[in-house]
């Protein structure tokens, strides 16, 4: 319903804008969040399975820096592209999975900064028909200790002290992340 009144010529921009973009990204926020929890299901049980297609990667990335850029820009984040040599590259990826991660990645990125930038940069290998997307920030920093136990379940709650209070979480989006990237 939300997308559909997003494309209606009958409703002015700056409704759309401030009332139903907000409830857009918040339903597609909630996705995620409700995919992570199916997925920590399937991985326990093994049978988590990928959904590969050709499609163009740059639609993914977008999606998911749109998702975040409200809260970026609320926090006085931030954020920058460089994704120009994927621009038009179509890879065979499973969408829903690479969103995923990346939504993941770059949701603790803006929770994790106070201050600063946020970049994300997209490239295509040629030799190796890949993309890499790398995302780096200018946030808290972690010891060599909380890098090893990363992936785990729980670390967020490990790092609260260093976070300020109104973030919460227990790291189960970055330990689905491992495990779909692998």
């Amino acid at each position: 319903f939300i997308e559909q009144a997003m494309e209606s010529t009958l409703i002015p921009q700056k409704v759309k804008d401030e009332l139903l973009m907000p409830v857009f990204i918040s339903a597609k926020q909630l996705f995620y969040i409700i995919s992570d929890i199916l997925d920590y299901s399937l991985i326990l049980k093994r049978q988590l399975q990928g959904k590969f297609q050709l499609l163009p990667i740059m639609n993914t990335i977008q999606e998911c820096v749109q998702l975040v850029e409200t809260q970026a820009r609320h926090k006085g984040l931030g954020l920058i592209l460089d994704v120009e040599s994927v621009r038009g590259k179509k890879i065979a990826t499973d969408h829903e999975r690479v969103a995923q991660i990346l939504l993941n990645i770059l949701s603790n990125a803006v929770k994790f900064t106070t201050q600063g930038n946020i970049s994300i940069r997209a490239e295509y290998l040629e030799d190796d028909d890949i993309v890499t997307i790398q995302v780096k920030d200018s946030g808290i920093g972690m010891t060599s200790l909380e890098k090893s136990n990363l992936y785990s379940i729980l670390q967020e709650q490990k790092l609260g002290k260093k976070v300020a209070s109104n973030s919460s979480g227990i790291g189960l989006g970055l330990y689905i992340s491992d495990h779909l990237a692998r």
